[in-house]
């Protein structure tokens, strides 16, 4: 099961969460560069990236320079795509955090529910990224 990171504030634009990557396939521009799984993506075409849709809409524009990071050793990595699909899997889609609704709605099911359901069902978020994804 994924891990879940729960972030009560809205994220910093200029802030960067570093998105660990999964894997990388084999014969990828990210091999090449000499990425592997564990590394983590800091910034494409010089933008933080929060979540995979910002990733794919940065990715979108043909070309895309990407800074990723090995962060046992602090070794960095930027290599460019033209057109083509990095290789990087990830670990996350979501990688700065689930927002959490700062909200104290009177009608919140959240409240509304019976106690000893599993605890991810009590988790209020306020994050459509979640729900674009996961539907």
């Amino acid at each position: 099961m994924p891990r879940v990171v729960l972030s009560r504030k809205e994220p910093q634009p200029e802030k960067i969460t570093p998105a660990a990557v999964r894997a990388v396939a084999p014969g990828s521009p990210a091999e090449g560069a000499g990425v592997a799984a564990g590394w983590e993506l800091l910034t494409v075409n010089g933008k933080p990236i929060p979540d995979i849709l910002a990733y794919r809409r940065e990715l979108e524009g043909g070309r895309a320079s990407l800074r990723l990071r090995q962060p046992d050793t602090g070794a960095e990595a930027e290599f460019e795509v033209a057109w083509e699909e990095p290789g990087l899997e990830f670990e996350e889609v979501i990688f700065d955090g689930i927002r959490l609704c700062a909200n104290h709605c009177d009608f919140c099911y959240i409240h509304q529910m019976p106690k000893g359901m599993r605890k991810s069902l009590y988790i209020m978020d306020d994050d459509y990224r979640t729900s674009f994804l996961y539907g």
